[in-house]
């Protein structure tokens, strides 16, 4: 036999198997004693296979038959537990243990002649040992997924896992809340293009078209806040379990009526002197056996320590003491700490004292208590251990995954919210400024109040089809509806500034363009004057403005001034969500951004590093 068959695990019960045995047996005899090396074989091959040590443990069991044994006594109870339990929890199929539970417990029920009473009496005792491993097994693979589960969650990319809801959110708010405000656009056109057909538009008509778009705004106010708005969390689910102690206190109760009764019905156990302080004692424990189980082993011990200095009469009344040894030994034998170890051990060197006051049935009774209670908890413990560590692990991994999620659709609404202000906020500011130059000019000078509203048409048109951008970008179309370049920079910029010349702003342009390191720094500096006329326009109307786009040693600077009133002013119908959009897209682009009073009216500036200044750490 190799070392790897006398490994540790293995070795230790099959020495325990041999000496059970030996101590035991009934016949001393050559031929009984062969149970002996049977029962320890099986035991030593149950980790390997299940077919040899099912065959050495029927064959023990023939022996036993065979020599004579009578029934009920003990020698394979150990060998039986330990072999028929790793049977169920390492075989996957049914039949193999219930083969091994028939050729174990027939023979021991054919003892002393074969009954009914005593076949039911033999399956259920062995069948036990194998259901308990069955169980065993259930919750070993039940922590196996639970690992697979917290190892899959440790792996999950949260950015991966977003992206798919951040586009659904991106098309939702297109199909929906972009596309009303489209739609008020398209009234504010339609509108518009039904004035210019007239000879010379009615102020009652044109009043409605400037109602429609102060609406138009706050439309667009209203569906920015909602989309900046931080995401509601909500507070974390917890399963209502019930707590460790009304468990216990349930169980406690049990014992404490078991033990009412018994001593109530049974003549002569209420006379004995320390029984029904030892029961109260074994309630106490079952009260606090998870709460604090060492205070219930300390207890425990104390009960068994009167009835081994006074035993009673009866063995019977040693049932419901047990009932507590298994059940607080059922917590205690996984218990790996130093006293939870040296409690344990008091407990059985107690019980195993009170079984030798009633002789050898009564040691193997207790030694078969604290074996399989032992034995039981060290099997339980170990994969019960890791499934809960898995699933407390899962559980922080699934909420933080959440959390990330959560954050990323929230990134994805403020990006949805700044790309929704740079395509409409614009055009619809450019489109109410000019229907309010045509309503105060259409009694005085009717060819200006036309003119503006060519103009507010021609804004108009770019806000119907400005929206665009919020449709998501397949994934590896490389399509990007606002992107800029170096070379197309400077003529959208100009033809930016043509625009709102024609509006009538007076606007000095001076453009010395670098070549920029990538389209988004591009569309960033777009968006930065772009914002910045608006608010001039809205504003500050009729002050001059300057607009500077130029390289300044290492940097890109961009600065926009008027020499209008030099207050902080909400720069979008959204409120403040402009120049905070503006700061988001600088600073994502290690720029810097400022906005405030600058000389006799407002300035917004943004400073960019170029490539040699990134490289250089300037």
């Amino acid at each position: 036999m190799t070392w790897t068959v006398l490994r540790w695990p293995t070795f230790v019960p099959a020495l325990f198997t041999a000496a059970w045995t030996t101590f035991f047996i009934d016949e001393r005899s050559a031929p009984a004693l062969l149970a002996v090396p049977l029962a320890t074989g099986a035991v030593l091959l149950a980790r390997r296979q299940p077919w040899l040590p099912i065959l050495f443990l029927g064959a023990a069991s023939l022996v036993q038959l065979a020599t004579g044994s009578r029934y009920g006594s003990l020698e394979l109870l150990a060998g039986a537990a330990l072999v028929l339990g790793w049977v169920g929890r390492r075989t996957s199929a049914p039949w193999v243990g219930l083969l091994a539970i028939a050729v174990t417990a027939l023979p021991a029920a054919l003892r002393d002649g074969l009954t009914i009473r005593k076949l039911v009496v033999t399956l259920l005792v062995f069948g036990s040992f194998w259901l308990f491993g069955r169980l065993i097994r259930h919750r070993a693979l039940a922590a196996d997924r639970a690992v697979a589960e917290a190892e899959r969650l440790a792996s999950t990319d949260p950015v991966a896992l977003a992206r798919p809801q951040a586009e659904a959110e991106r098309r939702r708010v297109a199909d929906s809340a972009a596309a009303d405000l489209r739609h008020a656009v398209h009234d504010m056109v339609d509108a518009i293009d039904d004035a210019l057909r007239m000879e010379r538009p009615p102020l009652a008509r044109v009043r409605l078209i400037r109602d429609r778009g102060s609406r138009t705004v706050e439309e667009l106010r209203n569906l920015l806040v909602l989309l900046r708005a931080e995401p509601v969390t909500a507070a974390p689910s917890t399963t209502a379990r019930s707590t460790p102690l009304l468990l216990d206190l349930v169980l406690a109760a049990a014992g404490a009526s078991v033990a009412v009764s018994t001593l109530l019905l049974v003549d002569g156990w209420a006379d004995e002197r320390w029984l029904p302080l030892a029961y109260a004692g074994v309630v106490a424990a079952l009260a606090l056996r998870r709460t604090t189980p060492l205070t219930a082993g300390a207890l425990l011990a104390a009960a068994m320590s009167l009835l081994v200095w006074q035993p009673p009469a009866d063995p019977d009344a040693l049932l419901l003491v047990a009932a507590g040894v298994a059940a607080v030994l059922w917590l205690l034998g996984s218990n790996d700490t130093t006293e939870g170890r040296a409690c344990a051990a008091a407990v059985c060197v107690a019980a195993l004292a009170l079984g030798t006051r009633f002789g050898t049935d009564g040691t193997a009774f207790i030694a078969a208590v604290l074996l399989v209670s032992v034995s039981s908890s060290r099997a339980w413990g170990e994969p019960d251990r890791i499934l809960r560590r898995a699933r407390e692990e899962s559980d922080v991994l699934r909420s933080a995954i959440e959390r990330d999620v959560a954050a990323a659709v929230h990134r994805e609404r403020v990006h949805i919210a700044r790309d929704l202000h740079d395509a409409t906020s614009h055009a619809v500011g450019v489109m109410l400024l000019q229907v309010s130059a045509a309503e105060a000019n259409l009694g005085s000078a009717p060819e200006k109040a036309v003119a503006a509203l060519r103009i507010a048409k021609d804004a108009g048109e770019q806000a119907r089809t400005a929206s665009n951008p919020l449709l998501p970008t397949p994934a590896g179309s490389g399509a990007d509806h606002t992107a800029l370049d170096s070379s197309s920079l400077g003529q959208e910029l100009v033809a930016l500034v043509e625009q709102w010349r024609r509006c009538g702003m007076s606007v000095a342009l001076r453009l010395d363009l670098p070549t920029l390191p990538t389209p988004d720094l591009a569309t960033v500096c777009y968006r930065v004057v772009q914002e910045a006329l608006t608010n001039c326009g809205r504003h500050a109307p009729g002050s001059e403005v300057s607009v500077v786009v130029a390289r300044q040693r290492q940097h890109l600077i961009i600065e926009i001034e008027d020499t209008g009133p030099g207050r902080a002013v909400p720069s979008t119908p959204s409120g403040k969500w402009g120049l905070d959009g503006l700061r988001e897209r600088v600073v994502a682009s290690h720029g810097h951004f400022s906005a405030g009073p600058g000389g006799s009216g407002f300035r917004v500036s943004a400073r960019f590093p170029l490539p040699s200044a990134i490289r250089s750490g300037t």
